[in-house]
């Protein structure tokens, strides 16, 4: 079967500090650190998954260590902020744990007599701190427990091994130009007879009804003509009559 897994956020809301105060001072100006104390069901690795502001969030721990009373302590870390009173208040956090770490109660390691599901009203606890040298300060209660509602996801199939990352997919062919607007239609026409490239150019034309001939060769001149003649002198007279 598979694990249920559950997402529990918190919303942060700034109420103000003492600015008297060295320690309202420092958080007011950065909040690098926020501890919440837990217990062995909700450690690693029952909390999966970590986010801030609904991205996941990879500078996180889970630490135990034996108390003074050699009870164990148990505590989720999360650090690496670079919050300041603005900036941090409407911040978001969300924890995604696994079974056995089955509910809120769990996760915030309730005090007994609030820790049953018939009183799930107990506050949960939590630290700030403005950098890694310090305690934490202060410690805190969330006015409400799960103040954004708890997500349920589907239960998580037992861990097999992930298959290769698919090649990447060939990009897509670029979206076809828009047309262009269509010609008015013109009425059809004989297509003509496409001309050579480099066509001999045509002989020139004349009027209609003159038919053309090849011009004659020139003739050679003629030689000069010889000087006529002198006309010939008239004839004489008739003689006149002889007497009887």
């Amino acid at each position: 079967p598979g694990l249920t897994t559950t997402r529990h956020c918190f919303a942060v809301t700034y109420n103000g500090c003492q600015t008297k105060r060295a320690c309202c001072k420092a958080l007011r100006q950065r909040v690098y650190k926020l501890a919440l104390p837990t217990t062995i069901d909700c450690i690693k690795p029952a909390l999966t998954l970590v986010e801030v502001n609904d991205k996941r969030w990879v500078n996180w721990e889970t630490k135990v260590w034996k108390l003074p009373t050699s009870a164990m302590a148990y505590e989720i870390r999360l650090y690496g902020f670079s919050f300041n009173y603005t900036t941090f208040d409407g911040s978001t956090f969300c924890l995604t744990v696994t079974e056995p770490c089955n509910s809120i109660l769990q996760l915030c390691d309730l005090q007994e007599g609030i820790r049953t599901k018939a009183s799930p009203t107990g506050n949960c606890k939590f630290s700030i701190s403005e950098s890694s040298q310090v305690r934490f300060c202060p410690v805190c209660t969330v006015s409400q427990i799960a103040p954004m509602p708890s997500i349920m996801l589907p239960p998580m199939l037992p861990t097999t091994p992930s298959a290769p990352p698919k090649p990447p997919t060939a990009p897509s062919s670029p979206p076809s130009p828009p047309s262009l607007p269509s010609s008015p239609l013109n009425p059809p026409s004989t297509p003509s007879t496409p001309q050579p490239p480099f066509s001999p150019q045509s002989p020139p034309t004349f009027p209609p009804n003159q038919p053309t001939f090849p011009s004659a060769p020139a003739q050679p001149p003629k030689p000069p003509s010889t000087p006529l003649a002198p006309p010939s002198p008239p004839p004489p007279p008739p003689s006149p009559p002889s007497p009887p």
